[in-house]
């Protein structure tokens, strides 16, 4: 997979920064054509924690059906580019706060995670209509552990007693690190509301998140065309059985995102340590997102890497030794002891071209600037799209410096301190105006006025709102 050929990188980073994010739209493209190929009567929502940046939601805004979020912020990020109607929440432990707020947003679905938080819709919404997120037992068998979250399905009797309309029900099909997961997912959800005609008498929609394998040690994506027809199929029989339509509602992450781009950084030091060749790259691994948080980089990088000289020319390297090759040791730029790489094998000869060559991190779509942090005080990185005509569109800017070190809260304290020494300053002068005697709040009036003239209250100062701190990128 190459997103942007070697010998442009230079003037790439020299235009947007180093580390940069790179799409590919032509990849994103096919991506979402073959989803759209194995699954045509399904409805693709984008699901926002594996990329919720606002080209790529602009993006999917034309593209996907709607959006998913897991919480309230998510949501309100959704609802800048989508109607109420095309936005699914699918969280967990809402706060009393985020159930008002979630339960007020006309046409916004939301599926709750267990019986105590459908009691305590059903308290402030009676006869609300709710999504239910189940617990199938997918996940607890790709994991080897239960499930500590959503409903699991023997509780599903009691939300027959419980005053809401269950108008859907999702399910997360895990990561897939099994072929099975969406199929399975599909046929457990279809037989439990089968079971079950008296509690999903008034079911629209099954939503199922996640559960598409991608392998991201070779870039390869599985027989998608089969899974569509099997829970194409379910479905199909679930509606035939129900004598009505139930829609299905997928939310591809990774398997939409994550080879659609890389990250790209300097190589900015070479040197010898006992021995050993190592470099210094220009970005650090929480910079890497989700292939870093879960270990996939501790003992095999090389499948998700690229190296490359100061021309923009491959640096060849293996997973395993080969004749004539050596360990190379990649490190991040922070002191923290795990910001390295491992598993990554050069040419001896091939050492010294890594000298201000480049790094490229690969399936970097997915859980990678969504999971980024300013960690160590780093900025942020500019991320761009590269147009099918090899043009480059701007996506999100690279985080300035001071706006590391000034965080939005230090921001919004600032002002706050400012417009107080500049109240403060006011009121001094005009009391020491008035001590003076140069000034007179209260004007005199002519002595046989029938009626002083009304006088308008002063604002109340503790009502006013404080100024309202954009928390996105517009």
């Amino acid at each position: 997979m190459e997103i942007v050929p070697g010998t442009r990188l230079r003037a790439l980073l020299d235009r947007y920064g180093s580390p940069l994010y790179v799409y590919s739209e032509s990849i994103l493209r096919e991506n979402i054509a073959r989803l759209r190929r194995a699954f045509p009567d399904a409805h693709l929502y984008h699901f926002t924690p594996s990329n919720r940046c606002p080209g790529i939601l602009r993006f999917m805004r034309d593209r996907m059906d709607g959006m998913t979020a897991t919480a309230p912020l998510g949501a309100q990020r959704a609802l800048r580019f989508l109607p109420a109607t095309r936005v699914i929440v699918s969280g967990s432990n809402y706060s009393q706060a985020d159930l008002a707020w979630l339960t007020a947003v006309p046409g916004l679905r939301v599926n709750f995670n267990s019986l105590a938080e459908l009691r305590a819709v059903a308290a402030r919404r009676p006869g609300h209509a709710v999504g239910v997120r189940l617990d199938t037992g997918v996940k607890s068998r790709v994991y080897t552990k239960e499930s500590e979250m959503d409903v699991p399905l023997v509780q599903v009797p009691e939300l027959a007693a419980i005053d809401v309309r269950v108008a859907m029900i999702h399910c997360y099909a895990g990561t897939a690190q099994t072929t099975g997961n969406l199929v399975n997912s599909a046929r457990t959800l279809c037989e439990t509301v089968l079971r079950h005609p008296r509690v999903f008498a008034g079911l629209e929609t099954i939503n199922i998140a996640g559960g598409i394998a991608f392998d991201d040690l070779t870039g390869e994506f599985p027989d998608v065309e089969g899974y569509g027809r099997e829970v194409s199929g379910a479905i199909a029989d679930l509606c035939a059985r129900l004598g009505r339509r139930v829609r299905l509602i997928l939310e591809p992450g990774r398997v939409n995102m994550a080879n659609s781009a890389s990250l790209y950084c300097h190589i900015n030091q070479l040197y010898d340590k006992d021995g050993r060749p190592f470099i210094g790259i220009d970005a650090t691994r929480f910079q890497f997102g989700d292939l870093s948080k879960f270990g996939k980089l501790d003992e095999d990088a090389a499948f998700a890497l690229a190296l490359y000289d100061a021309h923009g020319h491959t640096v060849p390297h293996s997973c395993t030794p080969q004749p004539g090759q050596v360990y190379l040791g990649i490190h991040g730029n922070t002191h923290y002891s795990k910001d390295r790489l491992r598993g990554v094998f050069v040419r001896a000869a091939d050492v010294a071209r890594l000298a201000n060559g480049f790094f490229e991190l690969k399936y970097a779509g997915a859980y990678a600037s969504s999971m980024t942090s300013t960690w160590a005080d780093r900025e942020m990185p500019a991320e761009v799209m590269l147009r099918p005509n090899q043009s480059l569109q701007l996506l999100e800017q690279r985080q300035r410096p001071h706006e590391v070190v000034l965080s939005r809260l230090e921001r919004a304290h600032r002002h706050l301190r400012r417009r107080l020494v500049q109240a403060t300053a006011a009121g001094a002068a005009l009391a020491a105006l008035l001590a003076l005697g140069a000034v007179d709040i209260l004007p005199s009036r002519p002595a046989n006025e029938a009626h002083a003239e009304a006088v308008p209250a002063a604002p109340d100062m503790s009502m006013q709102r404080v100024r309202h701190v954009n928390l996105f990128t517009p």
